[in-house]
């Protein structure tokens, strides 16, 4: 094998790793909440010594900032995915929808709130940027589907449909719902939206 072979296998070994960490520190962070997670708990989880982890993030909070940008990352590019599909405009902003609204949804509710206060306290500039994508690819795929024209006639545009949608999914992942009442809940509003049954 080549030296730059090598190289190559040796980092992508090594950015898997580190995506199993985060992936890894997220459940434990979502099942325990930050205050109690500790980094022994996180090494646990991501079958990797605590001296290996700490090679990686110097602290708890460097960790819990890494594992929110990965989740950030990770939802956009479900929104992508599922906006790219070849299927109605309703199916579509479902799927889009409960891929970055729905990812708390069914979780242990005494740990939600302490973890999106931290995330806010820590990544609010992430947190906001990732949003805006969001209401920018929705409002993206709703102005090329014909339901844009309708919007029009009734003197709405794309993005005020995109931020009702937002909003529905904001206010559901905050009730903290069973995950197949979430699910039901967003198809009702997309529905409402598109005028399309789902």
């Amino acid at each position: 094998m080549s030296i730059l072979a090598q190289m190559s296998d040796e980092s992508t070994t090594e950015s898997d790793r580190r995506v199993r960490v985060l992936d890894a520190a997220l459940a434990v962070f979502a099942r325990y909440g930050f205050r109690k997670t500790s980094m022994e708990e996180v090494a646990r989880a991501a079958d990797i010594s605590r001296q290996g982890l700490y090679l990686h993030f110097r602290d708890k909070e460097a960790l819990f900032r890494a594992a929110i940008a990965r989740m950030m990352e990770t939802g956009l590019a479900r929104v992508d995915a599922e906006l790219a599909r070849e299927a109605p405009l309703g199916t579509r902003l479902y799927g889009a929808m409960l891929a970055w609204h729905g990812r708390s949804s069914g979780t242990a509710p005494e740990h939600l709130d302490d973890l999106f206060e931290r995330s806010v306290a820590l990544l609010r500039d992430l947190m906001e940027r990732s949003g805006a994508a969001v209401l920018e690819r929705l409002a993206a795929a709703i102005a090329a589907a014909p339901l844009s024209s309708r919007l029009l006639d009734q003197g709405l545009t794309p993005l005020d449909a995109a931020r009702t949608l937002d909003a529905c999914g904001q206010g559901l992942k905050h009730e903290k719902l069973s995950r197949d009442d979430f699910k039901r809940r967003l198809a009702a509003a997309v529905s409402l939206v598109t005028g399309e049954r789902l």
